[in-house]
């Protein structure tokens, strides 16, 4: 209806009272006023959906949470999960696993690290493409202009255009 108004200027009440009548369904209307000073109608939901009840919880057990590894994820039962055993009873490799973060691309030698540092170029390649494929979509109508042709799609190139 906004078209109207802006087309043919205020519409009268008699025209509108006419649209309204005409889409008028069964279900009762909410009429919102937007500021072109038409309005609009919304027809009103048939039911309300009821909040889900929130069933997690936060088990405040100190004694519990000291002894057990607590990552019981079935619904049924009581165990609060495996029981933490002492050092002694897991294996030495467990506490010799490398838990710091991969060295950055950069830092990494093909001759030294092999596929490490293979695999890190890889997926570095693969992110570069996706970003480009991202911005190519999103920058669209930049790519007929008469600057993008002469630069081959490189922005950073400056080009003095003679008219």
């Amino acid at each position: 209806m906004c078209t109207y108004v802006m087309r043919f200027g205020r519409l009268s009440a008699m025209v509108m009272a006419d649209i309204l009548q005409r889409t008028a369904s069964c279900l009762p209307l909410i009429t919102r006023s937007s500021q072109c000073g038409c309005s609009r109608t919304y027809a009103v939901g048939s039911k309300l959906v009821a909040e889900k009840e929130d069933k997690s919880f936060v088990d405040m057990d100190a004694e519990k949470l000291c002894s057990y590894v607590c990552i019981n994820y079935f619904t049924e039962g009581e165990e609060p999960g495996p029981k933490i055993l002492p050092d002694s009873e897991y294996p030495d490799w467990l506490f010799k696993l490398d838990l710091s973060k991969p060295k950055a691309l950069e830092d990494l030698d093909p001759e030294v690290d092999g596929w490490i540092y293979w695999r890190a170029l890889r997926q570095r390649q693969i992110r570069q493409a996706l970003r480009e494929k991202k911005l190519r979509f999103r920058y669209l109508h930049l790519q007929n202009s008469p600057t993008m042709k002469k630069t081959g799609g490189r922005s950073n190139v400056t080009i003095n255009v003679d008219k």
